[in-house]
């Protein structure tokens, strides 16, 4: 059994609406890629992985043919699909299908998950500092807006688990890249607010501070919990976010 999905908890959501965040827990696999490792593209056993997303997605109560999935290349390239299955290079995908369901896979990067259930049309956004930086979030949502008729009062959005700002040490390089309100100096070195960055693009974006739920979890702190690409030297599995709307019945 997959204990706990991840979701929202003071954002709207509705029957008709899959959404939620795996962690590590609930699966088959073994040794650093213990227990849900979601990925295809690591060295666990292939048998294991196709077992934890037998788990995962009959936990969400959809079908794995269902998924859209980006080839993540951390970029500010966002796409928009109308059927399932692999898509190239890109870090955002968008839809307003229903029965398609988007997925991004993380291990420090943040996941962002945004739907509007009036234009019911939703976004998977997978968000680390690159991401950030090139303005995926910002651009998933002006484009949710320019081509799926979504009005930005009615978006909500879930940043999900990723790297806290009191793990995510940097270069000084980072000064170039981001403003100094994301950046901040603790125990003698950088940390990155990726967090307050997203954020801060979702309002530029016309999203209400109300209608953004950040998770306060810490994916290389919280290592019963979740996979961290730093924290385990990049031998790790992946959890997945997962965002969709049921055809209408």
């Amino acid at each position: 059994m997959i204990h706990p999905i991840l979701q929202p908890q003071t954002l709207s959501l509705t029957r008709d609406l899959v959404i939620g965040s795996s962690t590590r827990e609930g699966g088959v696999s073994e040794g650093s890629y213990e227990s849900l490792n979601l990925s295809l593209n690591t060295s666990d056993r292939l048998e294991h992985v196709r077992e934890n997303r037998r788990r995962w997605f009959a936990a969400l109560g959809i079908a794995e043919a269902g998924l859209g999935i980006p080839n993540q290349v951390h970029s500010g390239t966002v796409k928009v699909i109308s059927e399932p299955g692999q898509v190239p290079e890109c870090d955002a995908l968008v839809t307003r299908e229903p029965g398609l369901f988007l997925s991004v896979l993380t291990a420090d990067c943040t996941p962002v998950l945004i739907w509007s259930k009036k234009a019911r049309a939703v976004a998977a956004v997978h968000a680390g500092w690159r991401g950030t930086a090139s303005g995926i979030l910002a651009r998933t949502l002006t484009t949710m807006q320019a081509e799926l008729d979504c009005v930005p009062q009615d978006l909500q959005v879930y940043i999900g688990p990723g790297l806290g700002v009191d793990n995510f040490e940097v270069g000084s390089e980072f000064r170039d890249i981001f403003a100094s309100t994301y950046l901040h100096q603790a125990h003698g070195s950088l940390r990155f607010d990726n967090t307050a960055a997203l954020v801060a693009q979702a309002v530029k974006a016309g999203v209400s501070l109300d209608h953004i739920e950040s998770s306060s979890h810490c994916t290389f702190a919280d290592s019963d919990l979740f996979f961290s690409h730093r924290r385990d030297r990049g031998i790790t599995g992946r959890m997945m976010s997962v965002i969709g709307f049921h055809e209408f019945s």
